[in-house]
């Protein structure tokens, strides 16, 4: 029997698909090969939106990351990634971001 979010070969399923409107142009990491990072604001209901940190490498874009800007609609397909620590006052802190695997620009920039 297969439990519910877990795929027949027994591994967790970890699957993002989103759409939403990027709030800033992807900026790259200083260090090792390049990870964009930016924000994406997505719609819910009674006009209230979430914002998601989104990273994803070069390959995710397929070579639109130059279209990519302000205002740009995007799909994102990825998973989601926790990450977990203590803080200097010993409080645990918790960030869950989107590693995206494809993003896609949608309709055109505002």
């Amino acid at each position: 029997m297969i439990r519910p979010f877990e795929c027949a070969t027994g591994t967790n399923l970890n699957s993002v698909w989103l759409e939403g409107t990027l709030l800033a142009e992807p900026e790259a990491s200083e260090a090792g090969p390049p990870i964009f990072r930016f924000p994406i604001e997505t719609p819910e209901h009674h006009e209230t939106a979430s914002v998601f940190l989104v990273e994803a490498d070069e390959a995710a874009f397929d070579g639109c990351r130059p279209r990519l800007c302000r205002g740009r609609e995007v799909r994102i397909i990825g998973r989601l990634h926790q990450r977990r620590w203590v803080d200097g006052q010993g409080f645990l802190q918790k960030e869950v971001k989107i590693i995206g695997e494809m993003v896609e620009p949608l309709g055109v920039p505002l």
